[in-house]
């Protein structure tokens, strides 16, 4: 289930960058024009197209959560956040290891 889960959030973070699914959209539309123009019947750029824009958008997050793009969204995102940058400034970042140290 978890290896479910990490390829739903691949797709869901590959799936933020919606051109590809309207290029799929287009696809679909154009069709008969493209197939037309190669000389095959009108269903195979849709059996085709699809599946690999699919495949499109997954492997663009797979490449983004490589990269670290979820982190580095949510980091630009607080940054944003006035209020909890004014939380953050009055109260600094601690070490929680520190903390649970016995004093000597």
């Amino acid at each position: 289930m978890k290896t479910f889960a990490r390829q739903k959030l691949r797709y869901d973070m590959g799936a933020g960058f919606m051109s590809i699914a309207t290029l799929a959209a287009a696809l679909t539309a154009a069709s008969d024009k493209i197939a037309g123009t190669l000389g095959i019947s009108g269903i195979w750029p849709v059996v085709l197209g699809v599946p690999l824009v699919l495949f499109i958008v997954w492997l663009l997050g797979f490449i983004l959560d490589r990269l670290g793009f979820a982190h580095a969204y949510q980091d630009e995102l607080n940054q944003r956040n006035t209020k909890l940058m004014t939380v953050l400034d009055q109260h600094p970042h601690e070490d929680p290891e520190r903390d649970r140290a016995p004093n000597p």
